[in-house]
């Protein structure tokens, strides 16, 4: 025989459907992107994705620009930060057309404009160049990239000046607002939701999520998420909560109430699921069905399993999932990834010398596989 040729090998292999099949039933199973891949740190805040395919990733003080191969980075300063008196909710970053990012945090706006890869330096400037002398309170986006201002009981809409009025005698906090044909949704810190026309400017109506009694619960943030002849919002207090609003019945549902905060809310784009982040893993919820679905623990590619506080979450354009987390980095899951285990010479009892060739599988009734190899020939 020569020295390749190969000596027979018939082996009983029994293979734990770990091996093959995901621990859970939701079918994850993550490859870990961190600091070690040339993330700047591994507290994550925010993810978005920019229409040249690059994803954007906000750490705790940089804004990471991943293309799938290199990192590049844009580092905040002081005076990048214009004061935002209204906003006292979580990290947001909206998108303006393809040119400009705004990120909003506790207190502070921070502009960035994408063609230059730099921070604006001077918002106050920017904003009176718009024809808004007045100071800033909230800065807004809704569905369509629009960008609103809210300064002293005024909203405007930055690109064509649509603006409305707002009572004076009105103390609730204006929190989030989106669109949806020609209305204006307002929603609130108590809960509730007012719905403007466009056109006329005049509000239409008004409509709670739930009873006063209830508003101490899930005052402090808001995140509204639009969906078909709806919106979904996600709020937290002392508690955390799902709720939909139906815009054509003008009703309110609550969907998920829990006794923690509820960090991220994200729909895919076939409308079809919604996924909410909390304190350990995360929540599906099939909006056809209304059926919901909790995931504590994570599985990644290498074996680990993480509980771990998720921070925010998205899905790409190409149906890629991304998962923030507050300590651990990126988490990255797609649906064509890992259908398939590579089980190589590691993993057969056989002397390092020895090749192996398979020819044929067999499974027995216990589950095991049985494979045989080709005889040795002279």
């Amino acid at each position: 025989m020569g020295n390749h040729q190969k000596k027979q090998i018939s082996l009983l292999i029994c293979l734990y459907i770990s091996i093959i099949l995901p621990l859970y039933a939701n079918d994850f199973l993550f490859t870990s992107i961190n600091t070690s891949h040339g993330l700047s740190d591994n507290q994550i805040r925010y993810i978005l994705q920019l229409p040249d395919g690059r994803m954007v990733f906000t750490t705790n003080g940089n804004i990471n620009l991943y293309d799938g191969i290199h990192f590049s980075y844009l580092h905040r300063t002081d005076k990048n930060v214009y004061p935002l008196k209204q906003y006292d909710g979580f990290y947001r970053i909206y998108q303006s057309g393809d040119s400009l990012l705004w990120v909003k945090d506790y207190h502070k706006l921070m502009g960035i404009n994408l063609y230059k890869e730099e921070y604006i330096r001077d918002l106050e400037s920017y904003f009176q160049n718009k024809n808004i002398p007045e100071p800033i309170e909230n800065l807004f986006a809704d569905c369509a990239g629009h960008i609103w201002i809210l300064t002293d009981h005024k909203l405007q809409e930055l690109q064509t000046g649509i603006h409305i009025t707002l009572s004076p005698n009105d103390t609730r906090q204006l929190q989030d607002l989106n669109t949806e044909n020609d209305s204006l949704y307002l929603f609130y810190n108590t809960g509730e939701v007012d719905c403007y026309d466009m056109t006329s400017r005049k509000r239409l109506y008004s409509a709670a999520a739930y009873a006063e009694t209830e508003q101490q619960y899930f005052a402090r943030t808001s995140l509204v998420v639009k969906a078909p002849n709806s919106f979904y919002q996600l709020r937290n207090g002392y508690k955390g909560g799902l709720f939909c609003f139906n815009t054509c019945q003008r009703t309110w549902k609550k969907i998920l109430e829990e006794n923690y905060a509820l960090n991220t809310l994200i729909i895919t784009p076939d409308n079809q699921k919604a996924y909410i982040t909390c304190v350990h893993g995360f929540w599906i919820l099939d909006l056809t069905k209304e059926k919901l679905q909790y995931i504590p623990i994570l599985e990644t590619k290498n074996g680990q399993r993480l509980s771990t506080e998720i921070s925010t979450i998205f899905q790409d354009r190409q149906g890629g999932l991304w998962i923030g987390t507050l300590n651990r980095g990126l988490l990255y899951y797609h649906p064509s990834m890992h259908k398939l285990t590579q089980i190589n010479r590691n993993n057969f009892p056989v002397a390092p010398e020895k090749d192996i060739a398979v020819e044929s599988f067999a499974e027995d009734n216990k589950g095991c596989l049985l494979y045989t190899s080709p005889s040795p020939r002279d």
